[in-house]
């Protein structure tokens, strides 16, 4: 005997009770009118909030905003110093940039002057002791740095290049020429940086002095300088073997001045570099009169120092380990104050 099979598609007995059918109808009915009423009240009320708006003053009105964004902002401008396309304005009047008269100085987040060398904003900038920020940064380069790019260079903040013209050797005497020299005066002025040029020399002799300066002349050939041209005298590098390294005080101080005195006299302002103990030790200071005196001194930085040198300097050599963008390795960093 088979068994019946079920209608799927049959409703419920009670789903066709002609007794339920009006009351589920008012039910249905009901449901929609209510939920018809959440809409438009929840419509109205977003539309008078509008209307308010449009209607309230200016100074009045709000811009929605996030509770968090406006915390962490508020945690930057507090903490972090501004930064700004004017390096130097006031941002801030605890943090960042200050200037004091003629002074400028820059305030970290602790609240402290900075001092020494310091990358802010992108740019370099040296910092004295007392926190006033020195007016001029620089580079002096040679051969060995390679390509140079310049504008990088400056981007990074440096004011000034002093470039190797040449040199003479410590143990034939044979002078050289620096193969970039021209290459790097022509870019670096380009680029709007002030330049000056420097002659490593060993002259034994004010006549081989007047030399080496007849031959920085005849390089520059008129091309204007911001700077001097400086004579660098110092050890040389197989001391004592080097063929000047056991000149006298007094000789070597006739060989600076008569460096000085053919480079003044071809139109250009003349300067001595050395070691400050090459200076102390090596040069009467004083008979070299009033020139420019550019001087190194690597550890006074470490200290957080700037070199006490009873004669007075313009520029100090302050490392040689410099990082400067757009220059291949290191290189020598020098301030002015």
């Amino acid at each position: 005997m088979k068994k019946e099979k079920k209608n799927p598609g049959k409703l419920p007995a009670w789903l066709t009770d002609p007794r339920l059918e009006l009351p589920l109808r008012i039910l249905v009915i009901g449901l929609s009118l209510f939920l018809a009423g959440l809409i438009l009240v929840s419509t109205a009320k977003n539309y008078v909030n509008y209307l308010n708006a449009r209607t309230a003053p200016v100074e009045e009105r709000e811009e929605p905003v996030e509770v968090e964004s406006m915390e962490e902002e508020s945690f930057r401008i507090r903490w972090e110093p501004m930064n700004t396309a004017e390096p130097f304005a006031v941002t801030d009047p605890v943090y960042g940039w200050q200037r004091e008269g003629d002074k400028i100085y820059y305030v970290n987040q602790d609240g402290r002057c900075l001092t020494g060398l310091h990358l802010v904003d992108g740019r370099w900038y040296y910092f004295a002791p007392d926190g006033t920020k020195a007016s001029a940064l620089g580079v002096d380069v040679s051969y060995y740095n390679e390509d140079v790019n310049w504008s990088a260079v400056r981007a990074q903040g440096i004011d000034f290049a002093i470039v190797r013209v040449g040199g003479r050797g410590w143990t034939y005497g044979v002078i050289y020429h620096d193969l970039r020299c021209r290459q790097y005066l022509h870019n670096a002025c380009a680029a709007g940086l002030r330049v000056g040029v420097y002659f490593y020399s060993t002259a034994g002799s004010e006549r081989e002095a007047a030399e080496e300066a007849r031959t920085v002349l005849r390089v520059l050939d008129g091309q204007p300088l911001d700077l001097p041209v400086f004579i660098d005298v110092e050890e040389s590098g197989e001391y004592p073997a080097g063929r000047v390294d056991r000149l006298s005080r007094e000789a070597r101080t006739k060989v600076i001045e008569a460096f000085c005195r053919e480079i003044e006299t071809g139109g250009y302002e003349a300067g001595i570099y050395s070691g400050q103990y090459f200076f102390n030790t090596q040069l009467y200071v004083k008979s070299l009169g009033e020139r420019m005196i550019w001087i190194a001194n690597y550890s006074a930085i470490e200290r957080g120092q700037v070199p006490g040198f009873g004669a007075g300097y313009e520029i100090w050599q302050f490392t040689d380990r410099g990082k400067v963008k757009g220059i291949t390795g290191y290189t020598d960093m020098n301030v002015i104050f």
